[in-house]
């Protein structure tokens, strides 16, 4: 690492150096390469909960600041993130991102991944059960557990309101995008 900052500042101190358009494109692939690595094998690091909002948390690494977006925080859907973090929790986070705008974190990258296995549990045509967790243009966000959302379209009769218990019929599933579909066949318990 001290070979690649020496590397850099080199670079830098050097403004004559004109890059290639494929030179730029090799660059950008190999950061794009490097940040996609990082989030695999990203150092683990305890932290605490300095300040928490409704997008994401500030956290304190050993005396560096760094953020959690809400969607790092759980594999589940998280509309609010003071509803799961408050200030003063300490955990385990998994550095993912270190750019010009500072550290970011996650803390659901150390938690068990619910899509490795969601083809045993779910299968096409197959009725679970689940909560409305909110609603989008075309219809709503079914989640089935936490982490497993699928989009179902709008209901002929209306949508039922976030926090709503559904029956789902399963039909499209792709774990490799980590995307399901389907339809609410039924509402079992109404919300608001």
């Amino acid at each position: 690492s001290e070979g690649t900052e020496s590397a850099a500042e080199d670079i830098q101190s050097n403004e004559d150096i004109k890059l290639t358009e494929e030179e730029k494109r090799e660059i950008q692939q190999e950061i794009k390469n490097l940040r996609s690595k990082m989030r695999e094998v990203g150092p683990t690091r305890t932290c605490a909960v300095r300040h928490v909002f409704k997008y994401g948390a500030y956290i304190d690494i050993g005396g560096v600041s760094a953020f959690i977006p809400r969607h790092e925080i759980s594999w589940g859907f998280v509309e609010d993130a003071r509803d799961i973090l408050q200030s003063g929790d300490a955990f385990d986070v998994k550095l993912i991102d270190i750019n010009d705008r500072g550290v970011i974190a996650s803390l659901k990258l150390l938690l068990p991944d619910p899509w490795e296995n969601v083809d045993v549990k779910y299968t096409k045509g197959g009725v679970y059960t689940g909560k409305v967790v909110k609603e989008v243009t075309k219809g709503m966000l079914v989640e089935l557990e936490p982490g497993i959302t699928a989009f179902a379209p709008h209901l002929p009769f209306g949508n039922p309101f976030p926090g709503s218990e559904v029956l789902f019929k399963a039909g499209r599933i792709n774990s490799e995008d980590r995307r399901m579909s389907g339809w609410v066949i039924k509402v079992t318990k109404r919300a608001g």
